[in-house]
């Protein structure tokens, strides 16, 4: 009799490993892995910029992808305009600091009045980010490869 106790207890912790290794909990080598594309629930299909966040160990930088903007120059002194704008959008960064325990993240930025929790999820390859303060959610997906070249 315990013998089957033993066999059954041994059953349970393998079991209690395996469903905990398979869980939904989001790493930070996971995170650093890749720079990752801001998409939101009610995301405009039209939005011109698009967001990106890289990860290092203690914080996050936020950049904009102004290559992705679309032109709608008619002449050269447009063509300029929009050449400073993706210049100074491209050179905009904002570093946020970030604490991942479980499947909380705390960000933390004084400059952006940053001070929150969010509950962070794998859900296939990416990785989605939601407020218990809203019903909005933010969900990375991770870009083909690293576009931030300083890391």
């Amino acid at each position: 009799m315990s013998l089957k106790k033993s066999m059954t207890s041994i059953y349970l912790v393998v079991m209690m490993v395996v469903l905990v290794g398979c869980s939904n909990k989001v790493t930070q080598k996971e995170l650093m892995n890749h720079d990752w594309k801001f998409v939101t629930e009610d995301e405009n299909k039209d939005e011109e910029v698009t967001m990106v966040a890289s990860f290092t160990k203690t914080s996050v930088i936020l950049s904009f992808d102004a290559s992705s903007m679309k032109s709608e120059t008619s002449n050269e002194y447009e063509e300029y305009g929009e050449s400073i704008a993706k210049t100074i959008l491209s050179n905009m960064n904002y570093k946020v600091d970030y604490d991942l325990n479980g499947e909380t993240i705390h960000l933390k930025n004084t400059d952006l009045g940053l001070d929150d929790d969010l509950t962070i999820k794998k859900d296939k390859k990416n990785v989605v980010l939601s407020s218990d303060k809203s019903d909005e959610s933010v969900t990375l997906v991770p870009l083909d490869k690293k576009t931030n070249s300083s890391k």
